[in-house]
């Protein structure tokens, strides 16, 4: 099994938005920043500002090429899409070194479970980079880093 690379540094690009709805805009970025709010919860763990991020918003930039520009090590990037109540989200975190991906899933949600999604997607991201709150939560707390042994 190949292990995840130690990664403390990150940068969440904002979602696009695949719907056709320009008013949609709105729900990708609203959970970009939630996503972006959990994690820079997490000490000694960088996570880049949204005003840092939000200038690659609606640009053709690979992930490597914005993580190099941000000094980061990871890129989060993102897609979503809404069918009637439904917002599907696709993310995947990339290696800015290789630009291999280090992990990837899908989520579905309905519309009115947009704090979930974002909860979620964060927590996700924590379990891949082995980063527990000392509470077991991913809310505010102490951070400790699981051994990588």
């Amino acid at each position: 099994m190949v292990r995840s690379p130690q990664v403390e540094s990150l940068a969440v690009l904002p979602l696009l938005n695949l719907s056709g709805d320009p008013q949609q805009d709105f729900i990708a970025d609203g959970i970009t920043e939630g996503v972006i709010d959990k994690l820079s919860e997490i000490p000694d763990f960088k996570v880049m500002s949204r005003s840092s991020v939000f200038k690659f918003k609606g640009k053709e930039t690979d992930a490597q090429t914005a993580g190099r520009d941000l000094k980061v090590q990871a890129v989060l990037t993102g897609r979503i899409t809404r069918q009637a109540n439904v917002l599907a989200i696709s993310a995947e975190l990339v290696n800015v070194s290789d630009g291999s991906q280090i992990w990837g899933r899908q989520f579905r949600y309905p519309i009115s479970d947009l704090p979930r999604a974002q909860d979620q997607l964060a927590s996700a991201i924590l379990d891949k980079l082995k980063l527990r709150l000392r509470d077991g939560n991913t809310g505010p707390g102490e951070c400790l880093r699981e051994s990588r042994q």
